[in-house]
C-alpha cells in the first residue's frame, strides 16, 4: 500500500525483480533501493500493483465514473506501467513459471 500511495502523490513508483527471477535477485535489489532512497517505500511487486488498480475496475459503479477516477488517479497509467515492467523481466528462465502462475490463471 506504501508504494501504491507514493505513485498517487508523486507518479513515481518502483517495481522489484520478479520472484521467479529468483529470491537473491529480488531481495538484493530491494536492499540496495532502501539504502539508496531510505525514504521512499521498498520496491513492490508489479502484479501486486496491477491486481490492486484493476480490483478498481472491478466494482458495481457506473462505467463513467470507474473510467473518470482512474484517469484522475493515474491508474490505468499505473495498471499500464506494470505490465510493461513484467513483461519487460520475463526471460527463458523464468517464462514457464510465470505463465503457470496464480496471476496469469486469473
Amino acid at each position: 500500500w506504501e508504494a501504491l500511495l507514493f505513485y498517487l502523490y508523486t507518479g513515481n513508483i518502483t517495481f522489484a525483480p520478479l520472484k521467479s527471477e529468483g529470491d537473491n535477485v529480488r531481495q538484493s535489489f530491494i536492499n540496495r533501493r532502501r539504502s539508496k532512497e531510505p525514504n521512499r517505500p521498498a520496491p513492490c511487486s508489479c502484479k501486486s500493483i496491477y491486481r490492486t488498480a484493476d480490483e478498481v475496475c472491478g466494482h458495481h459503479l457506473p462505467l463513467r465514473l470507474i473510467n473518470n477516477f482512474m484517469e484522475q488517479m493515474g491508474l490505468d497509467a499505473l495498471k499500464h506501467l506494470a505490465l510493461d515492467h513484467l513483461k519487460s523481466r520475463l526471460s527463458a528462465k523464468n517464462i514457464l513459471t510465470e505463465i503457470f502462475s496464480t496471476f496469469t490463471s486469473q
